[in-house]
């Protein structure tokens, strides 16, 4: 911690040109100008530096969202969950047990400016859910479906019968009245 805060100290320099530098004369106590010193001290060495350019910063915060991306897309595929099994679902998809993630998509979200709460474990939990829920509507009203149908086939053949009966009882009574 100390030979960091040393290499950032030669950089910037003394307290005194650090406050004749700090935009706005911006004064910094002894603590201030430590908690200064260690707010750099995330940054890389070579970004912390005078003579550091805009384009190094673009290009460092490029690769630090692309490993963000990476890291989320990794967790988000360890997590498995599904309605169905390898061996018995509809779809004759045999990887279905397998988490696809889009980091492509990932990466472009984060670097267009969506923040990282919208991939996280929490969120994805929550979409998951709603998709569980869509998938227990889908069955509940093919559950029903197959009921209305299984109804109407009743129904239909009691039509029929019905329809039979009354022909036979038209016979008859042609047949009775002697028309035959």
């Amino acid at each position: 911690m100390d030979k960091m805060k040393m290499k950032l100290e030669i950089v910037l320099g003394t307290k005194e040109e650090l406050l004749f530098e700090a935009p706005g004369g911006l004064k910094l106590s002894e603590n201030g100008l430590d908690n200064f010193l260690l707010s750099l001290s995330t940054l890389p060495f070579w970004l912390s530096c005078k003579s550091s350019s805009s384009y190094r910063l673009r290009r460092w915060r490029k690769r630090k969202r692309k490993r963000q991306a990476l890291k989320v897309t990794k967790k988000l595929k360890s997590q498995t969950a599904s309605g169905y099994s390898n061996d018995s679902n509809p779809f004759g998809d045999s990887n279905l047990n397998e988490k696809f993630v889009w980091r492509k998509k990932i990466e472009r979200g984060v670097s267009h400016g969506l923040p990282l709460e919208t991939y996280s474990l929490r969120s994805e939990k929550k979409k998951q859910k709603e998709r569980m829920a869509e998938i227990e509507k889908v069955k509940k009203r093919r559950e029903e479906r197959a009921i209305e149908k299984a109804k109407y086939e009743e129904e239909m053949s009691i039509v029929r019968i019905l329809a039979n009966i009354t022909l036979h009882v038209e016979a008859l009574t042609i047949v009775g009245m002697g028309f035959v």
